[in-house]
């Protein structure tokens, strides 16, 4: 991604002030069939640990709840 690209998502990302989870995003991509190169269940456990660092605050990852589905397949 060039500078430019990054300038405009950064725009993106201030303006609507939110986060996306990167164990979800790693999730995502990987049941889509792209290969990220990142071991999800190890993305899971530092996502657990970021929770318990900031009880009290608003998460916004949906994984770390609910866990990896039983039939997920990582991508090849």
């Amino acid at each position: 991604m060039d500078f430019m690209s990054w300038q405009t998502f950064g725009h993106i990302v201030e303006r609507h002030q939110s986060n996306a989870a990167i164990e979800d995003l790693a999730f995502m991509l990987e049941a889509s069939g792209v290969k990220t190169g990142n071991d999800i269940t190890k993305l899971l456990a530092l996502g657990q640990l970021v929770i318990g660092w900031l009880a009290g605050e608003q998460t916004n990852g949906t994984l770390c709840g609910a866990g990896l589905p039983k039939n997920f397949n990582a991508a090849i």
